[in-house]
């Protein structure tokens, strides 16, 4: 591949009063940098949005566009994820010396899952599995933030007690309890209003959308995007056990399912879901998956670059 860019610098240099030239796209997962094969790519006129021309990235993934014009501004975009809920596009502005060009897109078609990396609780952290999971999927995207960075991100409030009765928030709101103790909650809305609030910080712009109460159709939907989902099942999709405790400003009792473990959904194969919790690979039955991410509550964060 590298020689095939300086063959196609020197054709251009023999060339006397060249203007216009050609460019090697790369198509590359984000994160991994893994070859992503078979992208259909577009080039576009970033002035006149004018498509022109598609092609398909090979098995190397690469795709070469010829005529393209020096300091002209230009937009390259994955067309064949068009009817999905994920579109990638990049703009550049195209150099003269310019002989390629690293498109980073998401992996639709991963058998092995995406190259979310898997992250431990830091010592002593007893009940932090949604920050291990936000943390990752920041990870994946470049925002090498700590967990306890994402856990100062959260309004929190702690659990009291009058007497036998437990009071705390609510756990959509913010973030209940403490992850250094046995118990603590937290659900998608918090999730990912922390996301959008490491993004700013980070100065790395992410898109971030609460997918909770997805259908299965969605939620696949997604998945075959290519784009990590945090998603709230209970831990080895066992039957839910519950808890209680009286919400701070409404004096309501809630009920929350104590053995509740989000995870990051990493691809699908064979009807199964292959996802990462903290430091562990796991893999689930679509439909049994599914019906327990029902039954907690149908919580799921997704963010996309």
């Amino acid at each position: 591949m590298f020689k095939r860019s300086i063959f196609l610098l020197i054709v251009c240099a023999i060339l006397s009063g060249c203007s216009e030239r050609s460019l090697e796209i790369l198509t590359v997962e984000f994160n991994s940098g893994a070859i992503v094969p078979n992208v259909t790519v577009a080039l576009i006129d970033a002035k006149t949005e004018e498509v022109i021309a598609t092609k398909k990235s090979d098995d190397e993934g690469t795709v070469v566009f010829t005529d393209l014009k020096p300091r002209r501004e230009y937009i390259v975009s994955n067309v064949s994820l068009a009817e999905s809920v994920i579109v990638d596009s990049t703009v550049f502005t195209y150099e003269k010396d310019m002989a390629y060009f690293l498109f980073e897109t998401h992996f639709p078609h991963n058998t092995q899952g995406l190259a979310v990396p898997m992250i431990e609780q830091p010592d002593g952290m007893q009940s932090g599995e949604a920050l291990v999971a936000l943390t990752a999927v920041l990870h994946y995207y470049g925002i090498e933030a700590t967990v306890d960075e994402v856990y100062a991100t959260f309004m929190k409030q702690p659990f009291t007690y009058d007497e036998q009765t437990r009071i705390g928030g609510h756990p959509n709101t913010v973030f209940v309890g403490d992850a250094y103790a046995r118990e603590s909650y937290v659900l998608a809305k918090p999730v990912a209003e922390a996301a959008v609030a490491l993004s700013a910080a980070h100065n790395v712009p992410l898109s971030v959308y609460n997918a909770s109460n997805s259908t299965k159709e969605q939620l696949l939907q997604i998945v075959d995007s290519g784009v990590p989902i945090i998603a709230w099942v209970t831990k080895q999709l066992a039957p839910p056990e519950k808890t209680v405790w009286q919400l701070a400003d409404t004096n309501e009792p809630f009920s929350m399912t104590r053995n509740v473990e989000p995870v990051v959904i990493i691809g699908q194969a064979a009807n199964k879901l292959h996802v990462i919790s903290a430091a562990t690979r796991k893999t689930y039955d679509v439909n049994a998956f599914y019906d327990m991410f029902t039954q907690v509550g149908a919580q799921a964060v997704v963010i996309r670059k």
